[in-house]
């Protein structure tokens, strides 16, 4: 077991430590003296309106704001997830390069142009627009799987990382 945990930091130390960059730069690069934006407030309002089916409401985004308001409805929270899913659409980037057989300088090479892209200022807001790249970059990592490896589970995962997806654009 610790053979495995010791394997498993050597390989991913680098992109651990690309993942907490990412955190810390999406909370020291807003100045505290700017509030909300008003879309974020929108978006933070629609758990009070759990109304699936319109147009103006991503069902997805009005649960995640209610999550929030359970945690406490904080600035910290506000931000976390914009940045968590930010942070994930890393991993699953350097995922993709992973299974195209990438070396470490191309999975380096690409976290980095995440971390310091348009990424930062969409991930900074708490919109709709942080969990699309995710999602997108899921649905591509899974069918990039599918197409290599042939295996119909990673069908059933393509569906169940498309559906927040879904969810979000109704």
């Amino acid at each position: 077991m610790k053979q495995k945990i010791k394997s498993f930091l050597a390989t991913y130390w680098i992109l651990m430590l690309m993942v907490a960059i990412k955190f810390a730069l999406q909370y020291l690069l807003v100045n505290p003296a700017y509030e909300l934006h008003r879309d974020e407030f929108l978006h933070l309002d629609q758990a009070n309106h759990l109304s699936a089916g319109y147009i103006s409401v991503p069902p997805f985004t009005a649960f995640l704001s209610k999550i929030i308001y359970w945690l406490g409805g904080g600035l910290f929270w506000i931000r976390f997830f914009p940045a968590l899913f930010g942070a994930a659409t890393i991993v699953f980037a350097w995922l993709i390069v992973e299974a195209m057989d990438g070396k470490l300088p191309a999975k380096i090479l690409t976290s980095i142009f995440l971390l310091f892209s348009i990424l930062l200022r969409i991930n900074v807001l708490y919109q709709p627009n942080a969990l699309d790249v995710l999602v997108w970059t899921i649905i591509f990592y899974l069918l990039i799987r599918y197409i290599r490896k042939q295996e119909n589970m990673l069908l059933l995962a393509f569906g169940c990382g498309g559906g927040p997806g879904v969810l979000q654009q109704v």
